[in-house]
């Protein structure tokens, strides 16, 4: 097989990136945020996600041939499994991300 060394302009050319890699991390990256992080919703989704079963269809048009996502009816992220269900795209996007959700919310 031989003798298997990395070129010399190799290994400074790793050195060199993985130096790069350190000087970003943390505080010094561009998309830091103090360390705060909305993990804790992350959290809620998934638990959720494990406890409720999904659906056939969209819990508000009733369509069957789309993505379902959980969204959280009241927007406080609790893990009172009533107030989440199950949504397409589009009708997520209009219950949180268009302004529509506090009407909908309403008429609950």
């Amino acid at each position: 097989m031989g003798n298997l060394q990395p070129k010399p302009e190799m290994v400074l050319k790793i050195m060199r990136n993985s130096k790069a890699k350190i000087d970003r991390s943390g505080a010094n990256n561009g998309n830091w945020k103090g360390g705060v992080s909305n993990s804790k919703n992350q959290i809620t989704h998934w638990w959720v996600g494990e406890q409720l079963p999904k659906p056939k269809c969209c819990e508000m048009c009733e369509r069957t041939d789309v993505r379902l996502t959980l969204s959280n009816v009241d927007h406080q992220y609790s893990r009172n499994l009533d107030d989440w269900w199950y949504l397409c795209y589009h009708c997520h996007q209009f219950f949180d991300g268009y302004g529509f959700g506090q009407v909908i919310t309403d008429a609950l």
